[in-house]
């Protein structure tokens, strides 16, 4: 564009890699990364809460630590991971 280079990005690629590393990572999940897994699934708040039976005010509380660590219960981040594994 305009005489300048600029490289091909499959963003779908890119999506699924880290959706993958998320299932398998040490650490403990971020508010950025449920958001993310949320919008990968194309899931509105309400809709996501309903997969891990929680309250939609919960998802959004836990979206707002941004790159930090959440505070959800491990047991519900781990049905997480398994939801995003299947």
């Amino acid at each position: 564009f305009d005489d300048e280079y600029h490289p091909k990005i499959d963003i779908k690629k890119i999506s699924e890699e880290a959706i993958q590393n998320l299932v398998l990572q040490k650490n403990r999940l971020t508010g950025n990364q449920i958001k993310f897994i949320r919008t990968y699934f194309d899931k509105s708040l309400r809709e996501f809460a309903t997969i891990v039976n929680e309250s939609h005010s919960a998802v959004k509380k836990w979206e707002s630590f941004g790159k930090n660590p959440t505070n959800m219960d491990l047991n519900i981040e781990i049905l997480l991971r398994l939801y995003v594994y299947d």
